[in-house]
């Protein structure tokens, strides 16, 4: 009975199981897809784009400082007790009512040309988050890129280790046959069970590494996992790969033209002088000119509300001078600090040129090293491969043993393994150089 039962929830699992696979659609993705997905869906990108927006609202709001301002006062109080004197001069006790409405109006003059550092600044920090934004693309153009590829030289794997299972295979069963009518030996059935199993052991890790950076890739782009993706190879003929690179120098002078890193970088110095000069604005006066209208209203009085406010309505315009003589060394320590964050944006660029330059010499070293392992590995293959042919000729004939045979299939299979991995980053350093350059 417990067996039973054991039998049909296992049953009812796998039933589960192939109806979840069933549910799942499949649809194809290309690297151009996948790069698509992720400027919609990455999270740091939205995030680095809402900075974008931040920055522009301020530097909107900086423009909006250079109008007057204007404020508009009402009350309505009520008072009780001594609410003042009479016609004659009597005091009057009892309950009241009071109202002081009031417009005013104010506009700054001068000071220390403030509102125009600060305008001229948040144009600026504004230009440099659209760079950052282009900047952050750029990088998960490049990060898909090498997740996509690694799906790809994983699944080329899969399919040299599948060949060679396929091989081995075929060897075990002809050596099952040989060993039947007595022209082969129980060993070479062994050998050949032990390197089948060997392999089927290799593949299913090998498919659990194309697994695993498939599901890198999904989690990059945040897509649906209830969709099961076919990644697309890339169609590159050799012509392509072994093609000539540009100069080193000349990369390198177009890339550091494009460079957003660089320009957000230098656009973010400049903000940092701009607000040098604000903190020094602290240290000149301040002038100002204001109007107002204001009257009042008393329940004591026997005008009604609207008489007395035009009755005692006052006007006034005048001029406001505030002179800085001593705030506690507080605009002092801003100047400072200031001077601090410009030396620091000093350093962010030099540090962004760096790493900009040191980039592009890995990436360009990378792609030369790729290049010239791909024509190396192109003729290696050439070679392995006739020679594994002339060593399968030799055992089927049995000229030659089992480990000289193996051999040259590992030889072989590692040569094609090579040249897949060669071919593939020299498509990765590539597509990194044309980032580089903006014209991707």
């Amino acid at each position: 009975m417990m067996r039973r039962s054991t039998i049909t929830i296992l049953g009812i699992i796998v039933v589960l199981l192939l109806f979840a696979e069933v549910g799942k659609s499949q649809e194809v993705i290309t690297l151009e897809q996948a790069i698509d997905i992720a400027l919609d869906n990455n999270i740091d990108l939205k995030r680095t784009q809402n900075g974008v927006v931040f920055a522009r609202n301020n530097a909107r709001q900086s423009r909006f400082e250079f109008l007057p301002s204007l404020n508009a006062t009402a009350n309505y109080q009520w008072r009780g007790g001594f609410s003042g004197l009479n016609a004659d001069g009597d005091p009057i006790n009892g309950s009241s009512q009071v109202s002081f409405p009031s417009l005013n109006a104010n506009m700054v003059l001068f000071n220390g040309l403030n509102n125009i550092n600060n305008y001229s600044r948040n144009q600026l920090l504004h230009e440099a988050a659209k760079h950052n934004f282009q900047n952050q693309k750029d990088f998960t153009r490049i990060s898909v890129t090498a997740l996509y590829l690694q799906v790809l030289i994983a699944q080329e794997n899969l399919k040299i280790s599948q060949a060679r299972l396929d091989l081995l295979n075929q060897q075990l069963v002809r050596e099952e046959k040989r060993l039947e009518v007595g022209v082969s030996t129980l060993d070479q059935v062994y050998n050949f069970k032990s390197q089948v199993a060997t392999e089927n052991l290799n593949f299913i890790n090998l498919k659990n590494n194309r697994d695993r950076f498939e599901l890198q890739l999904f989690q990059a782009l945040l897509v649906d996992r209830n969709v099961d993706y076919d990644v697309v190879p890339i169609e590159i003929s050799d012509v392509e790969v072994t093609s000539q690179v540009e100069s080193y120098s000349t990369i390198q002078q177009q890339a550091f033209e494009y460079s957003p890193l660089i320009k957000s970088s230098e656009l973010n110095l400049m903000a940092s002088k701009k607000g040098l000069q604000i903190a020094k604005s602290g240290l000149y006066p301040t002038l100002s000119v204001g109007a107002s209208i204001s009257s009042q209203f008393f329940s004591t009085q026997e005008e009604d509300y609207f008489s007395q406010l035009d009755a005692r309505r006052q006007n006034s315009v005048g001029f406001g001078l505030n002179v800085p003589i001593f705030i506690r060394f507080r605009v002092i320590n801003n100047v400072q600090n200031n001077k601090i964050g410009m030396l620091n944006s000093e350093l962010d660029l030099d540090q962004a040129k760096q790493t900009l330059s040191n980039n592009l010499q890995q990436a360009y070293q990378n792609l030369v090293a790729a290049q010239e392992t791909y024509k190396a590995a192109q003729e290696n293959l050439v070679a392995l491969t006739q020679s594994f042919e002339f060593s399968q000729t030799r055992f089927n004939a049995g000229n030659t043993d089992f480990f000289n045979y193996l051999q040259n299939l590992n030889n072989k299979n590692q040569a094609e393994i090579e040249i897949i991995n060669a071919k593939y980053s020299v498509i990765l350093r590539k597509q990194i150089l044309e980032i580089f350059k903006g014209l991707y």
